[in-house]
């Protein structure tokens, strides 16, 4: 998330209605598969209510990962990098109810990555194309109660 050339963690807690970073503090020889991994202390950032799904990329083209949450409810949301490793936001996105899951990928080839927000709770698959102003207009496909996509 830092560009300090390590993996950092990010996660979605449930409970206290945040994303968190986990800043991989040190890496090196040593300990599982060689590798010694050192997380430091959760930075937090609040999201809506319940955030179920979290993934990392970079939306905006910077180089640098954002975050986005899927939630029990009929949004997403994105947290923007600020550059410094932390992230800004969140921004809402209607994407279907109870959305458990989605994935990032280049659906357009804009070169931007894109979303698909599978969503069992109204049947559909939601697609939200990049770059789009001023937010993404979802669009929407039927399917039987999908609960994972991919791409």
């Amino acid at each position: 998330m830092n560009h300090d050339r390590w993996l950092d963690v990010v996660v979605a807690n449930d409970g206290p209605d945040q994303v968190a970073i986990l800043r991989n503090l040190r890496a090196g020889p040593g300990g599982w598969n060689g590798l010694d991994v050192n997380l430091g202390a959760e930075d937090t950032f609040p999201v809506a209510a319940s955030p179920k799904y979290v993934v990392a990329a970079d939306l905006t083209g910077d180089g640098f990962p954002d975050a986005v949450t899927t939630h029990n409810t009929t949004y997403i949301s994105v947290l923007v990098n600020d550059r410094d490793g932390g992230l800004t936001g969140p921004v809402q996105f209607t994407a279907g109810y109870k959305a458990d899951q989605l994935e990032t990928g280049l659906l357009n080839g804009d070169g931007l990555p894109d979303l698909a927000v599978p969503c069992w709770g109204s049947s559909a698959l939601w697609v939200l194309l990049n770059g789009t102003a001023p937010q993404p207009a979802p669009t929407s496909t039927t399917a039987a109660c999908p609960t994972s996509a991919s791409t």
